[in-house]
């Protein structure tokens, strides 16, 4: 997936250094909520924001994810998650505003007195295109109509809820201070897509190889 992402560029001669290590913060994050390593998960957290902003969605993942692997009612959950979504929110503003007061006299593209861009309009009338298709399409080695159409055999309600909210919300995200045809700046989200993708194979295809009929998923973490 990364090859299309960052390597096969379509006419954008550049990558810029934060790329290929967000994806990798993005990725061992994910390992850690995943294995309830929390304390190496925080001290990933930190040098993650320094690399790149948009590490903030692997709060967004952490909080999905112990969502489905807590037990109780939403209250419960609610009193569990919450803290850890402010600290982590606490650790990414505070980094944000030292990296801000430090580079504040960097010259920048971006107008006086704001911190995002609106490139909005700009992306709308690109991806109207159809000759902009194939690149979008290709994000991701050209798996997400594989995830959008077999979605239901992800087999993994935390998994198949965090492809559900993370991706439209990194699209709306980007929409507005990215610029969609740099398709690298999705490149993240690999994180997500690869672990859905191989759990769409192996649910609807490999084990349907091996029993030779449909089978529904089962037996997988946080299913139920």
């Amino acid at each position: 997936m990364a090859y299309f992402n960052l390597l096969l560029t379509y006419g954008l001669t550049y990558t810029l250094p934060y790329d290929v290590p967000s994806l990798f913060f993005l990725c061992i994050g994910i390992n850690f909520v995943v294995r309830e390593k929390k304390w190496l998960y925080y001290l990933l957290f930190v040098p993650a924001v320094f690399n790149r902003e948009t590490i903030c969605f692997l709060t967004v993942f952490f909080a999905i994810w112990e969502w489905f692997r807590l037990e109780g009612d939403a209250s419960r959950k609610l009193l569990r998650i919450l803290p850890h979504v402010a600290a982590q929110a606490a650790i990414w503003i505070a980094i944000k505003l030292h990296l801000f007061k430090l580079y504040a006299h960097n010259p920048s593209e971006i107008a006086v007195n704001r911190v995002f861009g609106n490139e909005l309009l700009y992306n709308l009338k690109e991806m109207a295109l159809p000759t902009q298709w194939p690149l979008l399409l290709s994000n991701f080695g050209f798996t997400l109509p594989l995830l959008i159409a077999q979605r239901r055999w992800i087999g993994n309600r935390a998994m198949a809820w965090e492809c559900a909210i993370l991706l439209p919300l990194w699209l709306c995200g980007m929409m507005w201070v990215g610029v969609v045809l740099e398709i690298r700046i999705f490149t993240e989200l690999i994180g997500i897509m690869a672990p859905a993708i191989a759990l769409i194979l192996y649910n609807r295809y490999w084990r349907v190889f091996k029993s030779r009929s449909v089978v529904a998923p089962e037996g997988l973490p946080y299913n139920a």
